[in-house]
């Protein structure tokens, strides 16, 4: 089986020759390669192309600033092709202009095949999205899920170990596809280290929709384990955190409990807002509590609250 991708629809761009050349033998036919930015745009706005991927010199604060000033279709699905090393604010940055999609440089198969993978299923979800006059909207049914948060007042108690126990035994004793976990320690989260999975997608991507995000686009962020159990990770980086204010989180949940008859939720160990908020959703509450003063101090003062 050949490891090179379909060359229709996609650019690469960069201001290094070098990465277009090794980039360009990745793909089959011949890839659309430019130097000229305004090349890739000109061709994303009569929908030549479906994917762009920027290369590292964009990969900078001036470099995202230069992509900013273009008129880019919005159907166009960006990657950004960063080194490893990436500063965090320009990792934000990236996000808020509208890159779905980060990978390492120089470009592998595997994260080729990983970007166009979720380019496609963003491609397809749009493509439901909009109302057909011959076919009937696709229904997707509603569950009335329970929401089981697992907290902890403070760090180091086995929370997250019992949230995912928790998940998995529930995912194994119910239907395939029934039972979610949410990873909302959105800084430190470990649900996915835990489980042992690589998600190629988190909730920032779920939240990047905005007020557009519904079921059918949640369905294609989630990561899937061994036991049935759908997973939404946490941010790959604490910094990303910022991208998922509590409102968005709050209608993420909401959405789950339509989608599944269970969903765990991990929280981080801060009594904040966003635990606040994630508590009035929830039908059960399991509180992990150590065997120690501090830990049985903490417990009070947050029950107390």
């Amino acid at each position: 089986m050949s490891n090179r991708f379909a060359s229709e629809g996609v650019a690469i761009v960069d201001g290094d020759e070098g990465f277009l050349a090794e980039s360009k033998q990745l793909f089959e036919g011949d890839v659309f390669a430019t130097t000229s930015a305004q090349e890739a745009v000109d061709l994303a706005s009569r929908s030549e192309v479906e994917v762009i991927f920027w290369g590292p010199s964009f990969a900078t604060s001036p470099g995202l600033l230069s992509i900013e000033t273009y008129d880019i279709n919005p159907d166009v699905v960006m990657v950004l092709v960063a080194p490893v090393d990436i500063d965090n604010d320009v990792l934000r940055r990236a996000i808020r202009t509208g890159f779905r999609d980060i990978v390492e440089e120089p470009l592998k198969p595997d994260a080729v095949s990983s970007a166009l993978d979720q380019a496609s299923r963003l491609m397809k979800h749009r493509a439901s999205a909009t109302p057909s006059a011959t076919a009937p909207p696709e229904r997707i049914t509603r569950r009335d899920g329970k929401l089981i948060t697992v907290m902890a007042a403070k760090g180091g108690s086995g929370k997250t170990v019992v949230a995912t126990n928790v998940a998995t035994l529930l995912a194994r004793w119910s239907e395939p596809g029934t039972v979610a976990m949410v990873d909302a320690n959105l800084q430190f989260g470990d649900v996915a280290l835990v489980l042992q999975v690589d998600p190629k997608q988190t909730i920032v991507n779920a939240a990047k929709e905005g007020e557009g995000l519904d079921a059918a686009f949640l369905a294609t962020v989630l990561t899937d384990h061994p036991s049935g159990l759908k997973i939404m990770a946490a941010p790959l980086e604490p910094a990303f955190a910022d991208e998922v204010p509590t409102p968005t989180l709050t209608h993420i949940l909401d959405l789950m409990k339509g989608m599944f008859d269970y969903v765990v939720v991990d929280t981080a160990p801060a009594l904040d807002d966003r635990l606040l908020a994630v508590l009035e959703r929830s039908e059960q509450v399991l509180f992990v509590v150590d065997m120690d003063l501090p830990s049985i101090k903490n417990a009070k003062l947050a029950l107390e609250t």
